[in-house]
């Protein structure tokens, strides 16, 4: 029998959905939004590459990899935090 506290955090971070999911996701992008842009940093695409960011919720890095090329899709699964922007998540 699975406790209340895994299925909360099941439900916020594993496999994030609801309300639970989406504040899960905005702590997520807030702890790592460092590691994402010093990611694409380390990437360093260039303004003529097209960029793929595999499950960018909530646009951190997305947001980051639009600002240095001019291409850039982003595909996620998760949409039930679709409403809330990128921008929100940042400090």
């Amino acid at each position: 029998m699975e406790s209340i506290t895994h299925r909360l955090l099941t439900k916020g971070f594993g496999r994030p959905s609801g309300l639970l999911g989406c504040l899960g996701g905005r702590l997520m992008a807030h702890g790592n939004a460092a590691t994402e842009r010093h990611a694409v940093a380390l990437a360093a695409p260039a303004e003529q590459d097209v960029v793929l960011v595999i499950g960018p919720d909530p646009g951190v890095g997305l947001e980051a990899a639009a600002q240095r090329s001019a291409s850039v899709i982003g595909i996620d699964p998760q949409t039930s935090c679709a409403p809330w922007p990128a921008a929100a998540a940042h400090p």
